[in-house]
């Protein structure tokens, strides 16, 4: 008997509190103060993640970090369509459409004592992909005339040239195929040098795209960098 008595003091309700309706409200209140808090602090999450640059997968081709300055060119390279030094010189306005609709952040603009901020290719943030053609479609002067992917292709409007005395092969002793693995064309090939693999470069096959320039590890300038055609040629 006294084991069911305190069995069912245990299950029986606690006793019944009265409780004002102030009270009540401020007990609300502070359930809605908590669940705001919580929901604001979810929200600043959200946009937080919203704001990280998207992961990139694991077989995406990022070139090794390094320090870069813009290589000093003797020509500069002159985005598809341009023909030549000349042409691109007398009809570009600056007017940059060419620059806001290239994907790959490769065109900049130069002052070269013409009067306007004409666009060149630079590599420090990526290469010109072989496939992409967006800026010839959107110059409205005739400075770049619209190109096909297939020309582009077989276009050089440049040509890759080794520095060995800069190469990590020479000056480090170590072996490195960034600049023949990444050349979309298959102009960067790996010869027997004294004892080493140096790159070498078939001129007939570059088209100037920089992707070796822009994979090189070797830094602040890289020791394979693109000097630009005068005139486009076929290749």
């Amino acid at each position: 008997m006294e084991k069911e008595n305190r069995a069912w003091a245990k299950a029986r309700p606690a006793p019944y509190r009265h409780v004002t309706l102030d009270a009540a409200m401020n007990q609300s209140k502070n359930v809605l103060s908590r669940r705001r808090f919580l929901a604001s602090y979810l929200g600043l999450g959200v946009a937080c993640a919203a704001l990280l640059p998207e992961a990139k997968p694991a077989h995406a081709s990022v070139p090794v970090p390094r320090p870069s300055v813009r290589p000093a060119r003797n020509f500069p390279v002159l985005p598809p369509g341009a023909v030549s030094l000349e042409s691109y010189g007398s009809h570009c306005t600056g007017c940059q459409l060419c620059v806001s609709a290239c994907p790959h952040h490769v065109l900049r603009s130069f002052d070269r004592g013409l009067g306007a901020l004409q666009p060149a290719l630079s590599f420090e943030n990526g290469y010109c992909h072989p496939e992409c053609v967006a800026c010839s479609q959107v110059c409205p002067t005739g400075a770049l005339r619209p190109v096909a992917v297939r020309v582009k292709k077989s276009t050089q409007i440049g040509c890759a040239v080794l520095h060995p005395e800069r190469c990590r092969v020479r000056t480090e002793g170590k072996e490195c195929t960034e600049c023949a693995r990444h050349c979309p064309a298959g102009a960067v090939m790996l010869v027997d040098a004294q004892g080493s693999r140096m790159p070498l470069v078939d001129e007939e096959r570059c088209t100037g795209c920089g992707a070796c320039e822009f994979h090189c590890p070797v830094g602040p300038e890289p020791a394979i960098r693109i000097e630009g055609n005068a005139i486009h040629v076929r290749v």
